[in-house]
């Protein structure tokens, strides 16, 4: 077997030898062996591409340049984009060698939609809150969520339960069956509790039994206490001894009765009382206690009176009273029966009242000082007296403003006569005129009070200042003068002269702030001022003082 194995494998390597020398020849006369153009790097379709192709003999290799080819699409759809439940997808025709796609085979695959479950309750509704139910989409996982509408109160009637003695009772209810929840709350009526009454003890007689005591309840019949039977005693007798008459009272013969219920066996018989034996006794009568015979009886004490001689009283003396003062103290009255010389009512000393100090006041004036006394109410007596200066100056802070539209109030200064200041609401008040923005004249009322008494009246004044920024300015024949606006001001009055020392006369009066004055004479020189006009609460003129003079020469 081997040696037949080693002659195969020599035969074999010969063939090869043999056929290897020839192609080898072969390959050298040019005559290669190539295999089939292949791409050297893959491309698409439409695209030109290196080829080559290898010699299976000697491995030498050659390329070319393949033109682009033709796209060869499958009649197949190949799903590019697969559809969702709220998403379309697509498919479309791809090319069998380079896989693209052909843009016209584009089509749409329609979504598939959701393949929702059934619901299920992940909130359950209440009376009052409504509940949720979700469902899950068996492709997607998607939840979908909706809202159970409240179940709303199912309302039951509870009846009404009396009361017991050991259990509450109620009132009649409404409530939801569900949730419990109160339309008409059910009043609790507290349990009644045992009315407990007394079952009296009874005492067992001679011939009957008794009982103890014990309690139940009238309501129910509860037993609190149980009465327990006690047997009957059966009589037990006893001697009634016998007792002799005295004066008052009568005396008994001896007998029987049942110490226990009473009953007699043999009842005892009354003696007959004994005389009283009287012994006499004479009491003087004095201031207040009568006199007479006193005749008592040895025997029982019991007495009467006879031959009475009434008291005649105290024969009463009264002593003066001496009245207490400020400082010393008095006594009351003393009374003594002038007959005994008993001492009926004792004096007494009544303490000194001490003083009842008053406050006394002189009010100061603009005139004369005023006094300040404490004094006695009963005895007159003065502690102390302090002198209240008189006032003595009367001003306003400020008595001339020039209107700018706020309400102005001067300070009131008052002082006396050693130069202290009277203190607002406490010595004075005042009474200011209303208003006090616009220009006039304003007065304020000072009332004293306190320490103090008069009153004074001042007045302080609200001007219009000066008409400000006036300006003249020459025309033909007239001239314009203008100016800037005063505060509080109604209107403006112009004068005009010739001289700038002269008589200056009215030229016009206007509500604005310039006027023009005419009919005047080309090239002479003429002189202006202004002044600002108002009213005063009382309807009276008021001026403002001239304004700056200013000149032109007329045209």
């Amino acid at each position: 077997m081997k040696k037949t194995a080693l002659l195969l494998t020599l035969a074999l390597l010969l063939c090869a030898l043999f056929l290897f020398g020839a192609s080898a020849a072969d390959c050298q006369n040019g005559q290669h062996d190539f295999g089939p153009w292949e791409d050297v790097v893959s491309s698409p379709c439409d695209v030109p591409a290196t080829q080559k192709r290898t010699c299976k003999t000697c491995g030498k290799e050659e390329t070319q340049t393949r033109n682009a080819l033709a796209h060869d699409y499958s009649t197949e759809y190949t799903v590019d984009k697969a559809p969702t439940c709220t998403e379309a997808g697509e498919k479309s025709f791809h090319c069998k060698r380079c896989g693209k796609v052909q843009p016209s085979s584009v089509t749409a695959i329609p979504a598939k939609g959701h393949s929702f479950g059934d619901w299920k309750e992940t909130k359950a509704p209440t009376c009052t809150e409504p509940g949720a139910e979700k469902r899950t989409c068996a492709n997607c996982k998607e939840e979908e969520t909706r809202t159970v509408s409240e179940l709303g109160h199912e309302r039951v009637t509870l009846p009404a339960k009396e009361p017991t003695c050991t259990e509450n009772g109620r009132g009649e209810g409404v409530y939801c069956k569900r949730c419990n929840q109160p339309f008409q709350e059910a009043a609790v009526i507290s349990a009644l509790g045992h009315d407990i009454i007394d079952d009296p003890a009874k005492e067992p007689t001679c011939t009957e039994d008794g009982c103890t005591a014990g309690r139940h309840c009238r309501r129910c019949g509860y037993v609190e206490t149980r009465q327990q039977t006690l047997p009957k005693l059966g009589h037990k007798t006893v001697i009634d001894p016998a007792s002799p008459s005295t004066c008052t009272e009568h005396g008994k013969t001896q007998g029987s009765h049942c110490s226990v219920c009473g009953k007699v066996f043999y009842p005892q018989e009354e003696l007959a009382l004994l005389p009283h034996d009287y012994e006499e006794t004479v009491v003087t009568k004095t201031c207040i206690s009568d006199g007479y015979h006193q005749f008592t009886c040895r025997r029982c004490g019991q007495f009467y009176r006879d031959n009475i001689d009434y008291a005649y009283g105290h024969q009463v003396v009264i002593e003066k009273a001496i009245d207490e003062t400020c400082t010393t103290d008095g006594l009351s009255i003393r009374t003594y029966c002038s007959v005994c010389g008993e001492v009926l009512e004792e004096a007494h000393v009544i303490p000194a009242r001490g003083h009842r100090w008053q406050t006394k006041v002189t009010k100061a004036t603009r005139k004369q000082d005023g006094k300040l006394a404490t004094v006695c109410a009963d005895c007159g007596e003065r502690k102390s007296e302090t002198v209240i200066p008189k006032i003595d100056t009367i001003k306003l802070s400020k008595t001339k403003y020039y209107c700018d539209g706020k309400k102005k109030t001067p300070s009131v200064i008052i002082t006396d006569a050693k130069g202290s200041k009277l203190v607002y609401k406490k010595d004075f008040k005042t009474a200011w005129d209303s208003g006090r923005k616009t220009p006039g004249t304003y007065y304020v009322t000072i009332s004293f009070i306190g320490n103090y008494e008069g009153s004074k009246t001042l007045r302080f004044k609200i001007l219009l200042h000066k008409v400000p920024n006036v300006k003249a300015t020459a025309g033909k024949n007239s001239a314009k003068v203008t100016w800037s606006k005063v505060p509080g001001a109604k209107s403006y009055v112009v004068y005009i002269c010739e001289t700038k020392n002269g008589t200056y006369k009215k030229a016009g009066v206007t509500g604005k702030t310039a006027l023009n004055i005419k009919k005047l004479e080309s090239g002479r020189t003429y002189y202006f001022i202004v002044r600002a006009r108002a009213a005063d609460p009382a309807g009276k003129t008021i001026l403002s003082q001239n304004s700056a003079i200013r000149k032109v020469k007329v045209q």
